[in-house]
């Protein structure tokens, strides 16, 4: 949960984040999208959404970033309160790189090398550890700023090696093991 906000910036940031959070699950099971549905959730639960169609399947943030740009600046209304934003992705496909003759192909393949890596590195390190600059502003945000904000003391005891997104998985052995 994210408190409202009237801030643009802040709202696009909140709907990268989340592009990059279905795009990192499209790359985890090899499928893409022909299309993405963009929400937008106002502080009093009406909603305003877009679709739009992209040129090729794709799987890449840094391609629908740019279209959910121009489809955001449609869609959000100057001064009024947003509370969540969304989006949706439909007809998936498995994602495919068709060799062309401009070279398009290599660019791609060279992204997806890339998205290769930086999951890598979460996987490592945790989610986000490298997030794209358009969602800066929802990754500095800490979620749960009221009442709800306070962590439990296990979550502040961190091992050697561990970090607030990634923890080591050390079972907890609860009874008698034989």
């Amino acid at each position: 949960f994210t408190p409202p906000s009237r801030d643009s910036e802040f709202i696009f940031s909140q709907l990268s984040k989340n592009i990059e959070n279905a795009c990192i699950k499209l790359r985890r099971y090899h499928q893409a999208t022909p299309s993405a549905h963009f929400i937008l959730r106002t502080q009093d639960f009406h909603h305003t959404s877009l679709e739009i169609v992209l040129e090729r399947p794709t799987n890449l943030p840094s391609e629908i970033i740019p279209r959910a740009r121009a489809a955001f600046e449609k869609m959000v209304v100057k001064n009024r309160w947003y509370r969540a934003t969304g989006v949706v992705f439909f007809n998936l496909v498995p994602m495919v790189i068709q060799d062309d003759l401009f070279g398009a192909a290599e660019k791609l393949k060279r992204l997806q090398a890339l998205y290769k890596g930086a999951d890598a590195v979460a996987k490592k390190f945790g989610k986000h550890s490298l997030f794209l600059g358009t969602s800066w502003q929802a990754n500095k945000f800490k979620n749960h700023l009221t009442e709800r904000g306070d962590e439990p003391e296990r979550k502040n005891i961190l091992f050697l090696g561990e970090t607030n997104r990634k923890r080591l998985a050390i079972p907890l052995l609860i009874g008698v093991v034989v």
